[in-house]
């Protein structure tokens, strides 16, 4: 079970904002995002913008996250792309996730080094 508790600072409080938020890759996988924290810089999430349903920069990172992996079918890989996917956007942005890929649950705190997989 996920749970969270969000401060909206990027959207609406409407329910269309509201975590967790839930997709499907290409590959058929469900995924699952919570995040707290803001994305001040996110060129890459932009056009994301344009097919999601809420107004949220968590949506949009679940919604990259599931374009990234079209294809990718190897535990180790999605461990390796999720990891890079955080490092590559972690610079100046705010990035405290939980993700949950229907196998594996990603960790990541705001901080260097700490993307974890149980």
């Amino acid at each position: 079970m996920f749970a969270h508790v969000r401060r909206a600072t990027i959207g609406h409080v409407k329910i269309e904002n509201t975590h967790p938020f839930i997709g499907t890759d290409a590959n058929g996988r469900d995924w699952t995002l919570v995040h707290n924290g803001t994305f001040f810089e996110s060129d890459v999430l932009l056009p994301c913008a344009d097919i999601q349903e809420g107004e949220t920069d968590s949506e949009r990172l679940l919604l990259y996250i599931l374009d990234r992996n079209e294809g990718i079918t190897d535990e180790k890989e999605r461990f390796e792309l999720m990891d890079s996917i955080v490092s590559d956007l972690s610079a100046g942005n705010k990035l405290n996730i939980l993700v949950f890929d229907g196998e594996n649950l990603y960790v990541h705190k705001n901080e260097a080094g700490t993307m974890y997989q149980k």
